[in-house]
């Protein structure tokens, strides 16, 4: 498989490259400073280290309880059923 084809799998994989100007700038940068590995472990770097950087992007959202607060940090009192 050439580096083209990893390049397409891996875009297809990793869509923040193409939403986010910011992560695939800076992912480009490290990208740049790492030139001295293979192009397959450049790929799986720059996505660990890009979740590492933006972790806000990759966790899923908490879910929303009905007064607004998060499941965590809930301070609803439980609901009674008779």
């Amino acid at each position: 498989m050439n580096d083209w084809e990893k390049y397409e799998i891996w875009l297809g994989n990793n869509d923040w490259y193409t939403k986010n100007d910011e992560m695939r700038e800076w992912a480009d940068e490290w990208g740049d400073e790492h030139w001295d590995i293979s192009y397959s472990d450049k790929l799986r770097y720059a996505t660990e280290s890009v979740k590492m950087k933006f972790p806000e992007y990759f966790c899923k959202p908490k879910s929303i309880m009905p007064c607004g607060g998060q499941v965590e940090d809930c301070r609803c009192k439980p609901v009674r059923f008779l």
